[in-house]
């Protein structure tokens, strides 16, 4: 274990579960509401069934503006700060969304509940960045991501039990106690990583100077760029994905179990990137599975041409099954990469990061989300567009690697 030496951590699987929780919320705000999203279209009146979409799309949006001001705060108040204004936020932004009577007072609490979200990634990225450095903090965030999974594999089915039993109004009651739970735990065992000589003056022109230099670093921004491609393909699944189910291959009932397993293909992708890390390097797994994705997506486009729009569901499972194992090797090892030469400045390199990042995946999810017309084409040649373009700013970054280590 590669710990800070001014930090006394946690032990490994208390650390790793803690974080896992406290980064998974978000995950859990988006998934849990997926099978809701049809009934708060009918209890609020929304004619297109498309605009639902954007209940997930914009509290990745608030995710992706909070984190530009939760970053520098970050490296200011210190990590446990930080997150607690975030929870309060994000509390703020819970009781809107359920007392809302429109889609558009909904959307805004959306964000405001991204905006509050927003420090928990900042806050958990800066944290493992404070105690871990190199191919051990890709294992460990890789460690983080496979229990991350597991949230989004059962959130639906909890989601669903809620509505089943009352009404959506009480899924935003459970992330509210879920989140200070978790809070609870983290501000009583999780000590201060940030230490007072390592705190940076919340001044504007400093925080400029930060943003600026993070930003001329053509390596790490070459693979945050690749982050946002990639994982705007998955948003605009994930945006998608009751409607996909419901719409195409007409499977409601069922659609949690479904979408479990869809996940679950997410956490196999990051054990084996867990143990495949230390010995391989976040850059050639990076590399081999940028070029599975493309050519998955590729073969899935030409098959949902052939059948007009929808082919079989077991086929497009199937083959959406390895797809989407090849996305999830890159999440990790991208997040990690980009922030290897960002250590001194851990938390505002992890806003920017996730700014960038965040900003194009909901602009592609938007973009792709809108253009659903009850078939999977839209998709797949999203898909293949947004691979192709990743994979090109992987080798831009390729290329420009000089001070990382792998």
């Amino acid at each position: 274990m590669t710990a800070q030496k001014h930090v006394r951590p946690l032990p490994l699987l208390e650390f790793v579960i803690l974080m896992a929780l406290i980064t998974s919320l978000g995950a859990l705000s988006i998934d849990a509401i997926l099978p809701a999203l049809p009934e708060i279209g009918r209890s609020l009146n929304v004619q297109d069934s498309n605009d639902t979409q954007l209940l997930i799309s914009m509290i990745m949006l608030g995710m992706s503006v909070g984190q530009l001001l939760y970053g520098p705060l970050c490296d200011s108040w210190g990590r446990k700060p930080s997150l607690y204004s975030g929870m309060v936020i994000f509390t703020i932004g819970s009781l809107i969304s359920m007392y809302s009577n429109t889609l558009e007072v909904m959307l805004f609490g959306r964000i405001i509940q991204g905006f509050g979200l927003a420090s928990t990634r900042v806050v958990g990225m800066a944290l493992v960045r404070d105690v871990y450095s190199g191919r051990e903090m890709a294992r460990i965030m890789s460690i983080i991501m496979m229990i991350f999974i597991l949230i989004p594999m059962i959130a639906p089915t909890i989601g669903q039990l809620i509505i089943e039993r009352s009404s959506w109004v009480m899924v935003f009651a459970a992330f509210v106690i879920l989140a200070w739970l978790c809070t609870l735990w983290f501000g009583i065992r999780q000590q201060e990583t940030l230490t007072p000589e390592d705190k940076k003056p919340f001044v504007i022109k400093v925080i400029f100077a930060t943003f600026k230099s993070i930003l001329t670093h053509k390596a790490a921004m070459s693979y945050t760029m690749a982050a946002g491609f990639v994982f705007g393909a998955f948003l605009s699944y994930l945006s998608a994905s009751q409607a996909i189910f419901e719409q195409v291959f007409n499977i409601v009932d069922d659609f949690p179990k479904y979408f479990a397993a869809m996940a679950g293909s997410f956490g196999l992708a990051a054990y084996m990137n867990s143990r495949l890390v230390m010995r391989l390097g976040m850059m050639k797994i990076i590399n081999l599975a940028i070029k599975g994705f493309v050519g998955l997506a590729i073969i899935l486009l030409v098959i949902t041409l052939i059948y007009d729009g929808v082919p079989p569901f077991w086929l497009f499972f199937g083959l959406a099954l390895p797809l989407f194992f090849s996305l999830s090797l890159m999440f990790g090892n991208l997040n990690s990469i980009a922030m290897q030469p960002m250590g001194h400045m851990a938390g505002m390199a992890a806003a920017v990061i996730g700014f960038i990042s965040t900003l194009m995946s909901v602009a592609c999810s938007v973009f792709i989300g809108q253009l659903f017309n009850g078939t999977l084409t839209p998709f797949f040649i999203g898909y293949v567009v947004l691979g192709l373009a990743g994979w090109f700013m992987i080798r831009v970054g390729d290329s420009a690697t000089t001070d990382i280590q792998d």
